[in-house]
C-alpha cells in the first residue's frame, strides 16, 4: 500500500464522519449535478455494462442515481447504500435503502457473497477514508464475473472540497484514475480487466 495513512484523513477534520455534504439539500442537488454532456457519456458507458435484469448497488448513494432510466427501469433491483436516510428517501430508482459510514474502519455491506451483477460508486470514491476496506467488501458481494463501474469528481469545489480526503485536491485527473485503480489493486486479489 503506497500511501500514507494521513491521505486517508478528509480534509476537513472537524466534520462528523457522516456529514459529507452541506445542511442545505438544494445545494447538494446543485452541486451533484453533471454537465449534459458527461452525463450523457456516463450513461452510454453505463448502458453497455450494466447488464439487463440484473441486481445492481449504487455505493455512496444519494438522491440521485446515475445510471439512465432505460436502464434502471429494466434492473431485477437497484439497491443504494448511502450516508443519508433524507437523501436516499428522495431518490425514487432505489428499490432499497441501506444507510452506512462507508468510512466505517469495520464496514461490512450487509449483503451476501456475490449478491450483485454490477456496482455503481459515482462521485462518491473521493470520500472514502479506508478505500482498501470499501473495495474488499465490493469484490465480496460482486458476483464472479461482475462490473464495477467509477465516477469521481474533478476540479474543485469551494462546497465539497474539505468533505473530500485530503489527497484528492493536490492529483491531477490522470493521478487519481491510478489512485482508483490503486484501490482495486491493494484491496485484495481476483480483480481483473482493470480499465
Amino acid at each position: 500500500w503506497p500511501y500514507p495513512e494521513d491521505y486517508f484523513l478528509p480534509a476537513n477534520t472537524e466534520e462528523a464522519p457522516l456529514d459529507y455534504f452541506p445542511a442545505k439539500p438544494e445545494a447538494v442537488a446543485q452541486k451533484a449535478s453533471l454537465d449534459e454532456e458527461t452525463r450523457e457519456r456516463w450513461f452510454q458507458h453505463v448502458r453497455r455494462q450494466i447488464p439487463r435484469f440484473g441486481k445492481v448497488l449504487d455505493l455512496g448513494a444519494g438522491k440521485e442515481t446515475l445510471i439512465p432510466d432505460d436502464v434502471s427501469s429494466g434492473l431485477a433491483s437497484l439497491t443504494g447504500v448511502g450516508a443519508s436516510q433524507r437523501e436516499l428517501d428522495a431518490n425514487s430508482k432505489l428499490s432499497d435503502r441501506v444507510v452506512l459510514d462507508l468510512n466505517d474502519d469495520d464496514l461490512t455491506l450487509p449483503f451476501p457473497d456475490q449478491s450483485f451483477d454490477a456496482v455503481v460508486c459515482t462521485c462518491a470514491v473521493e470520500y472514502l477514508t479506508n478505500p482498501r476496506r470499501a473495495f474488499r467488501e465490493v469484490y465480496r458481494v460482486l458476483k464472479e464475473e461482475g462490473m464495477v463501474l467509477v465516477m469521481f469528481t474533478t476540479g474543485k469545489d469551494e462546497d465539497f472540497d474539505d468533505k473530500k480526503v485530503k489527497y484528492w485536491g493536490d492529483f491531477t485527473d490522470a493521478q487519481k484514475m491510478y489512485v482508483v485503480g490503486s484501490y482495486f489493486q491493494f484491496s485484495t486479489g481476483g480483480w481483473s480487466e482493470l480499465k
